[in-house]
């Protein structure tokens, strides 16, 4: 797990990063709360 979190960061130019996918389907909330919490360290690809 820590070599794919270093994978991730080598894309982005930090030493670790992890990804997020969130489920927006019935039922799940359709408010992006990460993103309002980190957004000033938030990448979108």
């Amino acid at each position: 797990m820590k070599r794919f979190s270093e994978l991730r960061g080598e894309e982005i130019n930090v030493t670790y990063a992890e990804g997020f996918r969130q489920h927006l389907g019935h039922g799940f909330s359709q408010d992006n709360i990460l993103q309002s919490i980190l957004e000033d360290k938030l990448l979108i690809k």
